[in-house]
Order: C-alpha cells, then structure tokens, then sequence
C-alpha cells in the first residue's frame, strides 16, 4: 500500500479508536482532512505517479466499504482529496491488517472476566486501555501479564502465612524462573485495589505476598523465651535470628512495655546495642513489608504481651515507610492495639546534612501519606508531613530508644 495512503487510513482508525473509548455504544461522525496540519504527507507528494498511487489505494478502500471519498472539484477530476470519512470501522482494520482498539478490549475482557471479581481494580485498568492510555506499562494486548498477575496474587493468598521463594515458585507457576518479577507493576496495582496509587518497589510488593528470593531469618531482641518445637530458648544478646516457620509461640513478656518494629536492619542492629536487660523492651526486624510469616510472629508476640505493651513501629519517612506502618498497623488491630509511630514525625531528624538525609516528596506522595495518618490516627506525623514534604531515611536520624 502507497505509504501515503496508509499514514491517512491509519490515522483515521485512531480517531476510530478514540471515538469508540469515548462512547463505545454511540456512533459518531468520522472523517479525516487532508490538510497541512492533520495530514502533511500527503501534502508533500510530489509526483503524479506518487499522487495516484496513493488515490488508488483510498479508492480501493472506498471500493471495499471501508471510508468514502471527498474530492475537491477545484482541482479537477479525482486529482485532490478534501477528505476521507469513515464508514465502517472494522473493515478499515481489516485493510490495515491491525487488530483495532475495539477488538482488543474485547479479547482482554474475555480473557480477564474470571479476575474482576476478585480484583475489582481491573475495571480502572479497562477504563485507561479505552482512553489509549497504558496502565503500569500496559495495553490490551499485554492482557496475559494481568491474568499471571492474578494468578501469583491468588496462590500466595491461598497459601497462608508460607513465604515461597519467588523463582521456584515462577517455575512452579509458569516454567519459567524469572516471569513473577517481571508481574511486580500488575502485582502492585492488584494489591493496592488502586490503578492510580503510587508505585511501590517490587521488594515491597514481594514482601506482602511472602514471596523471597532465600528463606528469610526474622531478628528479634529483648526479654523474652521462645517455644521452637519442644524447645523454650531465651532470647541471647544483642539479638536472635531464627526461621519463622521454626516458632510455635512466646513466653516470658509479662513485664514488657514496648514492642517496637524496626523497618531498616542498620537502625535495627545499632538499638539492640542500646537494649539493657530487663528494661522492658521488645525489638523486632520487619525487613521492609512485612511478609505473611513475619505476620504469624507478629500475631505470636501480641497474643503473649501484656494489655499494657504499647506497640510501636520506626520506619522511613517516605511513602513506602507509611505504607508499611499502615500494614502493621492493621495487624496490630487484630488484637485491639493501636499502632503508635516512633521518629516517623521529624523530631528525631539531623538536619546537619539536610542534601543527604532530606529528599523533596511528590505532591501524590504527600497526600498519600496525609491519607494513611488520617486513616490510623497519627495527626502529628501527617501534619508535619504538610509541612516539610521531604523524605528521611531511617538510618540519617538520631538514634534513641523510645
């Protein structure tokens, strides 16, 4: 087909596709000018044997009741096209050989229908593939990533409070090792029900489905005996790292009066260097998100705490630190416990080196953020999040023990 004549019919199916992602029930009136500013190919042919070629093809078109002609009778007869119209928009997809918008939203609503139930967020997914817009990297015709997708979702769901390593699991899965990390982006909108949320790292989004890349070691510090099989063990100093799967229950905290979560592993080692025996405090390495093991600790350690242990978490400030006090805190609330958030509000922040230790927040972040305090009652971190709008590390702020 003349290269001309195909830039026009091409360009009049995206007007096609757009029209129909407007109103996908509603006929509309389609045409395409022939002018500088919406066809200059056109324009700038500069032949007769070109110039024919091209009206040729469009003809054929209008011969196969594909678009109808306009010409301009100026110019004499068949010699300049004013317009093309459309006239029926899957046979002008048939010429093109391209699988239109249409027709790909059918083929992905049939292949996803089983999910939406499951995961209603799928529905914001449709709604940006009809605008021609990509959602996570994706178009109707990446279809197979979302049913992969919510196929990992559902499987580590079912699979309780298990952490799987991820690669063997990808194999188990799809014969294929490395495909689950390349799901993470669909994953993440899976989880967080919210094609429009923020996107978290695909550490996070493993860890909330338990997904590991080696069998984790959970890391726990203070005053306390823990039952693994038949055997009861204190907790040594400065810390103890055991397999989650390896604890079948806690003895010993009568006299605790804080349990503290702890995001980042450095901020994590240099507080157990400031425990003292006896002082009542209880130290536990989240590693990021929590993954469904370390929840069945979590659960462990709450059942054994007195009603008058405060729980706390101490994260990084930034949304990926919310996001994961947000998690906890909905963990602890299974037990009646309000989280409580320890240097998450900016007082415990150096600002010696503020280049390094800050980093400037993003409007939706932000808010996202405001969102999550409002949620679980931390006003002073959000308000002070309204305020500043940067990010902290864990690992620049002053260390101190509740």
């Amino acid at each position: 087909m003349n290269a001309s004549a195909r830039a026009a019919l091409h360009k009049l199916l995206g007007l096609a596709e757009n029209a129909w992602g407007r109103s996908p029930d509603e006929p509309v009136h389609i045409s395409l000018r022939f002018s500088q500013a919406s066809l200059p190919a056109y324009l700038a042919i500069g032949s007769h044997s070109e110039r024919h070629a091209c009206h040729a093809d469009l003809q054929l078109a209008q011969q196969r009741g594909a678009v109808s002609i306009e010409w301009d009778q100026r110019a004499g007869e068949q010699r300049q096209i004013v317009r093309i119209q459309l006239v029926d928009r899957d046979k002008l997809a048939s010429i093109l050989g391209e699988d239109p918008l249409w027709k790909q939203m059918e083929t992905a609503s049939v292949r996803l229908e089983p999910q939406v139930s499951l995961f209603p967020v799928l529905a914001q997914v449709f709604s940006a593939w009809r605008r021609g817009t990509q959602c996570r990297g994706t178009l109707p015709t990446d279809w197979q990533i979302w049913e992969d997708a919510a196929r990992v979702v559902r499987h580590c769901r079912d699979s309780g409070s298990a952490d799987q390593p991820i690669r063997r699991l990808s194999t188990t899965l799809f014969s294929d090792s490395k495909r689950i990390e390349a799901l993470w982006p669909a994953m993440d909108v899976l989880l967080q029900a919210d094609a429009l949320a923020p996107p978290r790292m695909d550490e996070e989004v493993y860890g909330e489905l338990g997904l590991v890349k080696f069998p984790p070691t959970l890391l726990l510090a203070g005053d306390a005996q823990l039952h693994c099989g038949q055997i009861e063990t204190p907790l040594l100093r400065p810390y103890v790292g055991f397999a989650p799967r390896a604890v079948n229950g806690f003895r010993g905290l009568e006299q605790t009066r804080q349990l503290i979560s702890v995001e980042n592993l450095t901020t994590f080692h240099e507080l157990c260097g400031l425990l003292r025996p006896g002082d009542g405090r209880l130290l536990i390495y989240s590693a990021g998100m929590p993954s469904p093991s370390w929840l069945r600790i979590y659960d462990l350690l709450h059942r054994a705490l007195p009603d008058s242990a405060k729980v706390l978490h101490w994260g990084d400030v930034d949304s990926g630190g919310f996001r994961i006090a947000a998690y906890i805190a909905k963990a602890a609330a299974q037990h009646g416990r309000r989280l409580h958030l320890y240097g998450m509000d900016g007082k415990l922040c150096t600002h010696d080196r503020p280049a390094v230790v800050r980093k400037a927040l993003k409007d939706a972040e932000v808010n996202a953020i405001v969102r999550i305090c409002e949620r679980f009652g931390w006003a002073e971190e959000g308000a002070w999040l309204s305020r500043s709008r940067h990010a902290i590390e864990q690992e620049s702020m002053r260390l101190e023990l509740p």
